[in-house]
């Protein structure tokens, strides 16, 4: 049996919008994470068998919730793409989570597997006008990364961290104990089908760019 390769992050690392997880028709994002994004690369040729936990929309909070709730064992291997720091969710009573995104505010459509209440829109602008702040949310996720980190490695687990964004330049705080990884996808090589997301070569570009640092340490 293959060692694992586990990876965790948002819309990027799930691959919406590539060619095998984007339904043109309902303007909705597959069932099943992409064969095409980088979990999938990133774990053919590092001979791992891949376990991808992308979630669309996923705020930081979010991915650090779905990595305390997921079963990992010391021979795996934990890679995350840890999302925007002004994204938020909180968890309700009722066992939901509830997605905050700026994007939201406005929108006037989603997506048909996204269940939204019908007070969504109203909530997220309400959170965003009178709660929001860059420095807490950039502490906030660096927090949760840190916490992230010393967890996986008191499971002697090796686990990378990347983030679409360089959170430790834009919030520097003394107590981080985690290196993070910036990355960006180089959308000038291509877009996915939903006009948003990275293509199949900014995603491969991006796996390539995770296996050099991975294989460096």
């Amino acid at each position: 049996m293959k060692n694992r390769l586990l990876s965790f992050g948002c819309s990027y690392t799930y691959g919406q919008g590539l060619a095998d997880c984007w339904d043109k028709k309902k303007l909705n994002y597959g069932p099943f994470p992409s064969k095409f994004a980088w979990p999938s690369l990133l774990g053919k040729d590092l001979d791992l068998e891949v376990y991808n936990f992308g979630i669309p929309g996923a705020s930081n909070k979010h991915i650090w919730y779905t990595i305390l709730n997921t079963e990992i064992f010391k021979n795996d291997i934990v890679v995350i793409l840890w999302s925007y720091t002004l994204r938020h969710c909180f968890f309700k009573d009722d066992l939901s989570i509830q997605r905050l995104l700026p994007s939201d505010v406005g929108r006037q459509y989603k997506y048909e597997n996204e269940k939204w209440t019908p007070h969504h829109f109203d909530e997220t602008k309400f959170y965003y006008k009178n709660f929001y702040s860059n420095l807490d949310s950039s502490i906030e996720s660096i927090g949760r990364i840190d916490h992230i980190n010393y967890y996986l490695k008191s499971k002697n687990v090796s686990c990378y961290h990347f983030c679409v964004e360089d959170i430790t330049l834009k919030t520097p705080v003394h107590w981080n104990n985690c290196v993070i990884y910036p990355v960006q996808f180089d959308q000038t090589l291509d877009i996915a089908l939903d006009g948003l997301h990275p293509g199949e070569e900014s995603q491969k570009n991006l796996s390539n760019h995770m296996l050099k640092i991975i294989n460096r340490k």
